[in-house]
């Protein structure tokens, strides 16, 4: 495990599951984004993407695909990141909603 400012990040395999949620637009924009990107993203990186899996799935579903903004501002420009990978590479959820 990865320990940076005592925020704890959980085996690789530990957070690709929670990329997992409760709804399918969800998971086919988060499980490619975390395969593609988690390994290249710093520890301050991978701790944000963690903290961002903490969220509800209404939450992220209303950032992703609703354009509502989070409050913290680090959150949003995940989002924004997450949202230009997945046009980028034609996300076919980003088209469902």
């Amino acid at each position: 495990m990865l320990y940076d400012n005592e925020i704890k990040i959980n085996s690789k395999e530990q957070v690709r599951w929670n990329c997992r949620r409760g709804m399918l637009e969800l998971d086919k924009l988060l499980l490619p984004f975390f395969d593609d990107n988690f390994d290249g993203m710093s520890n301050a990186g991978k701790q944000l993407f963690v903290k961002f899996l903490e969220s509800s799935d209404q939450e992220l579903f209303d950032w992703l695909f609703k354009n509502v903004t989070p409050e913290d501002s680090r959150l949003h420009d995940l989002v924004l990141l997450i949202r230009y990978v997945a046009k980028k590479e034609n996300c076919e959820a980003l088209e469902s909603v």
